[in-house]
């Protein structure tokens, strides 16, 4: 403490500023370390987001089709309130006709505001759709929706990919949750299936969702034993 010296001895200055410049240093350390966790959690959503994304109307499977009619008939009904016309089939499950539907509706938006017109839409949404959803099971325009039904579901799995990294940082040492976390998002089956409108890829990325965070919990000792 300055306080301290006896008089006529000369304080240094280094000393007095000592405790600035270690809190100094230590929040350059701090703010070091918190950019690296930033970058290294948006490093693994663009890993996993990039392959996903690439050239989504390079080709389409043989019941994705059949997937777009389902998302146009989850959208009619949820637009008119009609939740029991939303059962399409019990297929292909409501995350997927949620996304799927938003895709749909974003296409038509971009239809109706003059960025890019369908040249075969020309009544209004409601007509258009109820057109496109006479004939149930045959759908004659899935090449001008495809990109824009698999683009949210293509985001949804890049960011299920993150967070499955981030429970497991709580688990597991940081190299081994990024190591998990890579797997997963590189898995040949899930990889491809996030590309394409159908549920294969999002069972597999919920079920972790239930299993991690169950898994932390009895990490500590929570549960009672179940």
């Amino acid at each position: 403490m300055v306080d301290s010296v006896p008089k006529g001895h000369a304080v240094s200055k280094n000393i007095i500023s000592r405790p600035a410049s270690v809190r100094l240093t230590k929040i350059k350390a701090g703010l070091g370390v918190r950019w690296k966790s930033v970058a290294l959690v948006l490093g693994v959503f663009l890993v996993a987001l990039l392959p996903r994304i690439l050239d989504l109307s390079a080709f389409i499977t043989a019941d994705e089709d059949d997937q777009i009619m389902f998302a146009h008939l989850f959208l009619k009904s949820a637009w008119q309130g009609d939740w029991a016309g939303a059962l399409v089939l019990g297929y292909p499950g409501v995350p997927t006709l949620i996304l799927g539907g938003l895709g749909v509706a974003a296409r038509y938006l971009a239809h109706y505001q003059g960025w890019l017109p369908l040249p075969w839409a020309t009544a209004d949404l409601m007509t258009t759709i109820d057109q496109v959803t006479t004939r149930f099971g045959i759908f004659e325009y899935p090449l001008d929706f495809l990109p824009w039904v698999r683009l949210p579901l293509a985001l949804t799995a890049a960011l299920s990919v993150l967070g499955i990294y981030l429970l497991l940082k709580r688990l597991l040492d940081d190299r081994l949750a990024l190591l998990g976390a890579l797997i997963i998002a590189f898995d040949p089956f899930i990889l491809a299936h996030s590309r394409v409108i159908h549920v294969d890829a999002r069972w597999p990325i919920l079920c972790s969702f239930r299993f991690w965070p169950s898994c932390f919990t009895w990490s500590r000792g929570a549960g009672n034993g179940w």
